[in-house]
């Protein structure tokens, strides 16, 4: 059987007091009536009942059809007796059924309404005794979320308590540049101070950060060639970036890191020609 919400309005309706003085009870006799008159409805999908319908469902009330008429629950129409309440609130089962007749198991279901039948779940249970003879109900976890600040780029940091033990809080990374494009753990920002002082490496992550907001589209998005997964690792020594600001004269390598030679600086125009005919050979 179909599912019958009732909706809170009826509380407050006096047709229903009404009707249930009618046929010898109090408001809620009659708001028991009408429902049972209102799944008749929803189950043959019609806003309409005939005279022999309504005898059919109240048998003990002969002049049930001039009771509806006289509460104003009903009126008389075409059809037959329109039965007030039903409009807006008993298609859905007709579009789930004709719905149910299309798809992998509508031929199955569909004319049960498109509803298949529900698996079965295995119950869960109580964990097994221990040696002691004791009873262990399953243990319990709370979760505490405490919201990133706007800086950050990622998602709330979440912290899980299991048996009183917490877990080592997500690593965060901080937004840097004009742009706020370049993503990097604060420990990870001060190993690049600490290897690159006197400002190169905040020009790095100026140089990198304009660089990856001209690559964006109209909707912002990167491609895909642009997309890293580490922009440390893209500021790592001898990467493109440093190779790009000695060739630009911005900074010059530290002792020991990759010196320019001819065959960078050509191996960089080649890389610059590339992407500009959009990666093709």
């Amino acid at each position: 059987m179909a599912q019958l919400n009732v909706d809170h309005k009826v509380f407050a309706d006096h047709r229903f007091q009404c009707f249930g003085r009618l046929i010898g009870g109090d408001k809620w006799t009659g708001l028991g009536r009408m429902i049972f008159l209102w799944n008749a409805c929803l189950e043959h999908q019609t806003y309409h009942l005939n005279e022999a319908d309504l005898l059919d469902l109240h048998p003990d009330i002969p002049d049930i059809k001039n009771h509806l008429i006289n509460s104003g629950l009903g009126r008389v129409e075409d059809e037959g007796i329109y039965i007030c309440g039903t409009h807006g609130r008993i298609e859905w089962l007709g579009t789930l059924r004709a719905n149910g007749k299309y798809g992998k198991r509508g031929k199955t279901f569909g004319k049960q309404g498109g509803r298949p039948p529900k698996k079965k779940t295995p119950s869960r249970g109580l964990l097994k005794p221990p040696q002691g003879g004791e009873v262990l109900n399953p243990p319990s976890s709370s979760v505490s979320t405490s919201s990133s600040n706007t800086d950050l780029l990622d998602k709330e940091q979440e912290q899980v308590q299991v048996h009183g033990a917490e877990a080592p809080p997500v690593a965060v990374k901080l937004l840097h540049g004009e742009f706020k494009n370049v993503l990097l753990k604060p420990e990870e920002y001060e190993k690049l101070r600490q290897k690159h002082p006197d400002g190169k490496a905040d020009t790095a992550i100026a140089f990198l950060d304009a660089k990856l907001e001209s690559k964006k589209d109209a909707h912002g998005k990167l491609p895909k060639t642009y997309q890293y997964g580490s922009h440390y690792a893209v500021l790592h020594e001898g990467s493109w970036v440093w190779l790009e600001l000695a060739k630009a004269g911005s900074v010059k390598l530290p002792p020991g890191g990759v010196a320019v030679t001819d065959a960078d600086r050509a191996a960089l125009r080649a890389w610059g020609e590339k992407g500009k005919q959009g990666g093709k050979k």
